[in-house]
């Protein structure tokens, strides 16, 4: 592949690299690992036999700084022999890895299932994933016997030390719940701290992708970043929640960039035969925004009541 060739004059950095497709068929996987530039933009441009076309208008979302993100180029709109450019603004060029890759046929989970692809690097990308355009705004999902309800759709940035908290309003009895998101700027051995109705939740699952995901970036001799989305998910006991009002909160660990969150939902199963039931707000209202505040100090855990040295006086503490 070529240089990054940089024009300060324009404040532009331009990557470019030949492709010819496969003679066995099967579309081009390009999975660029980079770092966003606030206000930038990076464009993702083919230029194949007598045209020209611009597959992405700016590879960067709001997510961390150090990112990844893979498009899916068919071979029909390759058409033959051409090259990729990558124009990025700013005052050093974004891109620290470009991994091309082709692949075959999607794979399906079940006949519901949008298609997937999976990459050497074992990841399972969905059409939703690969789109080079903003994904649709994601919505409340009804399914037998439970309920997955949107808390914050996102993005949500948070810096370190910072907690952001989400109301969450139930009707009827609920059961087993799950929350799950996607989040971005953890290092390969971090995890945000969540708690739910004052609990600390211990049963936190953060995806942890292959050695050799591209996303890996070495920071110093024995450290290492990640850059992508990974999926978040952290079961909830019966009993955690309750009929009313629930407040969960998710907490940014100390680090030097911080977290962004996307997607965050909770699943709620119903409690025998009661239903529960994330209120939907009506046609035109927004859902409200969650509390972010800084805190040094994280949220205590269950009170219990404790004689206080003073008779008939009951006091509380944290536990």
């Amino acid at each position: 592949m070529g240089p990054v060739v940089s024009r300060p004059v324009m404040n532009l950095h331009v990557w470019r690299t030949p492709i010819r497709p496969s003679s066995t068929g099967g579309d081009l996987a390009v999975t660029f690992v980079f770092r966003q530039i606030p206000g930038g933009y990076a464009r993702v441009i083919w230029q194949g036999p007598g045209r020209v076309m611009t597959i992405c208008a700016n590879l960067f979302e709001q997510a961390a700084p150090l990112h990844q993100r893979t498009l899916l180029l068919p071979r029909s709109v390759l058409g033959g022999e051409g090259q990729l450019f990558v124009e990025s603004s700013g005052s050093a060029p974004c891109l620290e890895r470009v991994d091309l890759v082709w692949v075959e046929p999607r794979v399906s989970a079940a006949a519901e299932s949008p298609g997937t692809v999976l990459l050497p690097s074992g990841r399972l990308l969905s059409d939703q994933d690969l789109r080079p355009q903003a994904e649709s705004a994601p919505s409340d999902r009804l399914h037998p016997g439970f309920v997955d309800a949107v808390l914050e759709p996102g993005p949500l940035f948070l810096s370190p030390l910072q907690t952001a908290e989400f109301s969450a309003p139930l009707q009827g009895r609920p059961g087993l719940a799950r929350m799950h998101l996607q989040i971005s700027g953890l290092a390969p051995d971090e995890e945000p701290r969540i708690w739910v109705n004052g609990n600390p939740v211990s049963a936190v699952s953060v995806e942890t992708p292959r050695l050799d995901d591209p996303g890996f970036r070495k920071t110093k001799a024995a450290s290492w970043s990640y850059g992508g989305w990974r999926n978040l998910a952290a079961f909830l006991p019966a009993g955690w929640l309750q009929t009313g009002e629930n407040r969960m909160q998710i907490s940014a660990p100390p680090g030097a960039e911080g977290i962004v969150l996307r997607d965050v939902r909770l699943e709620i199963a119903a409690d025998s035969a009661w239903t529960a039931v994330i209120p939907v707000p009506a046609a035109g209202d927004a859902r409200p925004r969650p509390v972010v505040v800084e805190s040094s100090v994280q949220p205590c855990g269950r009170l219990r009541p404790e004689l206080s040295s003073r008779p008939g006086v009951v006091g509380l503490r944290p536990e």
